[in-house]
């Protein structure tokens, strides 16, 4: 409604001299319209992200917020409606999201989307606890498979031994292992330039230290 008004600004001032027209508004109102449109779009912005993703990825969601936090604090307000208006986004945006960059699941998914990486966060302590998450559970899961390989090598063992003559069986482990051989702009510049960063700092060092 605010950017059709200020479409309409030029035949509203050209009809405000005519008898019986309504008040038109003034200098300052038409830049209270202005700059409100400004700190409203970038939450604009990312609601037309949202909704035209059919199935929105959780990694997307750190990265967003991010986005729309370092736009509404770029956004110019002169004026005190417009100025309260951006304290307030940005309050609600801190209390209501302010905690996804902490929570395992949202980053991990983050962490692990290459689109983002570290550089989908906001505070890079965030970061190094969700590559810490993801680390953690790989080890966890190379120890399990590890388990499981050994347990397997005995009953190989003793069913060869006992049926010789039978074609040769797969186990589950093994058959899991041939299966899967066979088988809004401005809300994004901020990643951009953090993805940049991140860039000019790696080298193969520190890929190799990632992947540990």
């Amino acid at each position: 409604m605010l950017e059709h008004l200020e479409k309409l600004k030029i035949p509203l001032s050209a009809i405000s001299s005519l008898p019986g027209c309504p008040d038109n508004l003034n200098a300052d109102e038409w830049t209270e319209v202005h700059e409100c449109l400004c700190v409203l779009k970038p939450v604009e912005q990312m609601t037309g992200i949202i909704s035209g993703e059919q199935y929105l990825t959780l990694s997307c969601i750190i990265p967003l917020i991010r986005g729309v936090q370092t736009a509404l604090r770029s956004c110019r307000s002169d004026s005190e409606v417009a100025s309260r208006l951006k304290i307030k986004l940005l309050d609600v945006f801190e209390r209501r999201f302010g905690g996804h960059e902490t929570n395992k699941t949202v980053a991990k998914a983050t962490f692990m989307d290459p689109r983002f990486k570290k550089a989908g966060f906001g505070v890079e302590t965030n970061a190094d606890n969700a590559q810490k998450f993801v680390v953690d559970e790989l080890m966890i899961l190379e120890t399990q498979e590890s388990q499981a390989q050994l347990q397997t090598v005995p009953n190989r063992s003793l069913l060869l031994s006992t049926s010789s003559l039978e074609p040769p069986t797969t186990s589950s482990s093994d058959s899991q292992q041939i299966t899967s051989e066979v088988t809004g702009d401005n809300l994004w510049e901020h990643l951009d330039k953090r993805v940049l960063k991140f860039s000019s700092k790696e080298n193969p060092t520190t890929s190799v230290q990632l992947l540990r």
